[in-house]
């Protein structure tokens, strides 16, 4: 058999069952673009989680208080351990391979209008925490050690956005955008 014997013979088996080679071809045709898709996605899907990462911070570790697991010298298992200002004191005066080191004061401070009440977040922090944190500045000044120790009441708050009619605390206020860009202002 030669090739042009084989050729004749693969064109009349394409003749004699149209439909099968139809489905055959429809079906090579959909895995490669199904492949292809998955593979797109998952790329999309890498370089999105690694933009949202640096959103967070370049070189960051995040250490917070929790429970013990185990009991040890004599102190019952799953007591409470709670950092400290002086424990990032230490961090910062000991661990001579940490650039930086800030500790991050949550509260929620109630707010109350005519109209509505909720409680907003605060966040109290070192100045050296926006040397790791990714803060984008819309105007103004970041925080500064001069500020930290003269003890400045200073406060960086959000971009705002208008909120819907109904749902606002303050009619003619605006909440902070999903976008975190600060703006220094005297507290106060």
């Amino acid at each position: 058999m030669n090739v042009i014997e084989i050729l004749r013979q693969t064109l009349e088996s394409f003749r004699a069952h149209k439909m099968r080679v139809f489905l055959t071809m429809f079906g090579i045709v959909w895995g490669i673009a199904s492949v292809i898709l998955l593979v797109g996605l998952g790329r999309g899907f890498s370089v999105d989680s690694k933009k949202r990462m640096q959103t967070l911070g370049k070189d960051l570790v995040i250490v917070w208080g929790g429970r013990t697991s185990s009991q040890v010298g004599g102190l019952a298992a799953g007591r409470e351990v709670s950092l400290t200002i002086e424990d990032a004191r230490l961090v910062r005066d000991e661990c001579y391979q940490v650039k930086n080191v800030s500790p991050e004061l949550r509260r929620s401070v109630p707010e109350v209008s005519q109209f509505n009440s909720a409680n907003r977040g605060v966040v109290g922090m070192w100045p050296s925490y926006q040397q790791f944190r990714s803060l984008l500045l819309s105007e103004g000044r970041l925080l500064t050690e001069e500020d930290e120790r003269e003890a400045r009441q200073w406060t960086a708050r959000g971009g705002c956005r208008p909120l819907h009619q109904g749902s606002s605390l303050h009619r003619d206020r605006c909440a902070a955008e999903e976008e975190t860009k600060f703006q220094l202002q005297r507290a106060g």
